[in-house]
């Protein structure tokens, strides 16, 4: 068999196969960028052209230049950013998202959602400690971190280090997945293509971006499996909360019309429609819905209905859950403390999940398909698109066989015929 030809250095077919378009922070880069290693030192170069031909001439030349020259011209010129770069010279965490906040139009819940996940990863790294009643404390002493402390090889490795704590329980395993890729997309949201131009105009972002080419874990499932009782957990709450019906109101809203919890703390009673049984989800001053698709006016039962009606000829205020709060932060529900008493009441009932509340919403969305099907549990939660209902909600609340079962007939070797 003949040997395929080698290619030297100094020739641009070598550089062909080496030229690479890098992965930065889940998007991919057009233009090519190459590694090279010279005299000890390894450095990833873009090289500025989504042609690989052109970025193989370019990669040439800079490996040619370092033979002749060393690499303080090749940085000078494909690396500005790093020649005579001191520590000091990098942002800090709390810097990045001073930046991201004023460039991006993201709401308050979501920015916090990202800095939550940057701040525990940039802890774990850099081995700063929780500990309680020092949150201020916590996050200040994070937010000081600077940015290039955060190495994709330091992310990998945190993140590695969190699946392997996990052990080897296969329930435990894929929680802890399920949390790691959550973590790290939202943090590496902060690089967002549509707001990176803009961050390096303002800060002197680390190369490479600390997510580059840090891959997600395996999607794991996050199918829906039913292990509550809804005519027993109604029952035990008509019997035991009737004397906290802001309680009662807010797990009748997520068991019974599907309400996330930031959609009950925000209800207001103009919401309902008496007459015509139904209940109106909208964007309202108190009220930032997760998409436009979750604005929607859904059925309610009769009955229901009508205990509601009850309840707001004794409320008081505008809200259907009242609470002495007046407004919802971006830290903090209005009714957090009737939120926080029903979660510890479900989790006597059974309902031992990490977000109690929210497991109720996924009860009705497994009612709901279990009678009218995939399309109506879609429309009744209000998803973006079927695929979300699909990938989360679905549930088998009835047995399913093929029915020969009655073929068997009584003994156990009595088959009867059709």
């Amino acid at each position: 068999m003949k040997k395929k030809a080698s290619h030297s250095k100094a020739d641009v077919r070598y550089w062909q196969a080496k030229v690479f378009q890098i992965n930065r922070s889940g998007v991919l880069d057009h233009n090519f960028s190459v590694k090279i290693q010279f005299q000890g030192r390894r450095e990833t170069l873009t090289l500025g052209t989504p042609n690989k031909a052109a970025a193989a001439n370019h990669a040439r030349d800079i490996y040619l230049t370092l033979r002749a020259e060393g690499w303080e011209p090749v940085l000078r010129k494909w690396k500005p950013s790093h020649v005579d770069r001191t520590p000091q010279d990098s942002p800090t965490v709390g810097q990045l998202f001073e930046a991201y906040r004023s460039l991006s139009n993201v709401r308050d819940s979501t920015f916090i959602a990202y800095v939550n996940a940057f701040r525990l990863i940039t802890s774990r790294i850099a081995g700063i400690e929780f500990k309680p009643g020092e949150d201020e404390a916590w996050r200040a002493k994070v937010d000081r971190v600077k940015l290039d402390t955060l190495t994709p090889s330091a992310v990998q490795a945190w993140k590695s280090n969190a699946i392997k704590a996990a052990g080897t329980d296969p329930s435990k395993l894929r929680k802890a997945k399920k949390t790691v890729n959550s973590t790290v997309l939202n943090a590496r949201s902060l690089f967002a293509a549509k707001y990176l131009r803009f961050l390096r105009e303002r800060l002197a972002l680390p190369d490479p971006l600390p997510f580059d080419e840090v891959t997600l874990e395996k999607r794991q499932s996050s199918r829906y499996q039913s292990k509550i009782d809804a005519p027993a957990l109604i029952a035990a709450a008509q019997e035991e909360l009737g004397d906290r019906p802001q309680e009662q109101k807010t797990l009748f809203l997520a068991l019974m019309c599907g309400l996330r919890k930031a959609e009950i703390d925000g209800l207001e009673w103009d919401a309902f429609n008496f007459e015509r049984g139904t209940l109106r989800i909208e964007n309202t001053e108190h009220v930032e819905l997760k998409s436009e698709e979750s604005a929607a006016e859904i059925d309610v039962d009769p009955e229901l209905i009508s205990r509601f009606m009850a309840w707001r000829e004794e409320g008081r205020g505008r809200f259907v859950v009242e609470s002495p709060t007046a407004k919802r932060t971006p830290r903090s529900y209005r009714a957090a403390g009737h939120f926080n008493r029903l979660n510890r009441w479900l989790r006597s009932h059974g309902i031992d999940s990490q977000k109690p509340l929210h497991e109720l919403r996924k009860e009705c969305g497994a009612l709901v398909n279990a009678r009218a099907g995939i399309y109506a549990a879609s429309r009744f939660l209000r998803h973006k698109d079927i695929a979300v209902t699909s990938q989360h909600y679905l549930d088998k609340k009835e047995r399913i066989t093929p029915g020969l079962g009655g073929l068997l007939g009584s003994g156990p070797n009595k088959v009867e015929a059709i």
